[in-house]
């Protein structure tokens, strides 16, 4: 099991990997005026990241995401993203 440090070090490798993807996923949510158009962003969003890098790092993106919506203070939406259930895909 990972530690602390080694689980920290690998979001971070992540959030640089995907910085761009998190920029762009957090400003499209951050757009939808609705509830309903909200969700279909989010929606819009994870299933683009699985399209393009598979589920394998899906949950450490997901956290990523809410860490950039709360950054931005969008505290609402970051939980509407945590809270955000992605159907996986086969391994």
């Amino acid at each position: 099991m990972p530690g602390r440090k080694t689980e920290c070090a690998g979001r971070a490798v992540i959030r640089t990997l995907y910085m761009l993807e998190l920029a762009r996923g957090a400003s499209h949510i951050r757009s939808a005026l609705t509830n309903d158009k909200r969700t279909g962003a989010i929606s819009e969003v994870m299933d683009e990241f699985l399209k393009l890098n598979g589920d394998s790092e899906l949950p450490v993106f997901q956290r990523l995401l809410e860490e950039e919506l709360r950054r931005r203070g969008s505290n609402d939406i970051a939980s509407a993203v945590r809270e955000f259930k992605t159907p996986r895909r086969g391994r």
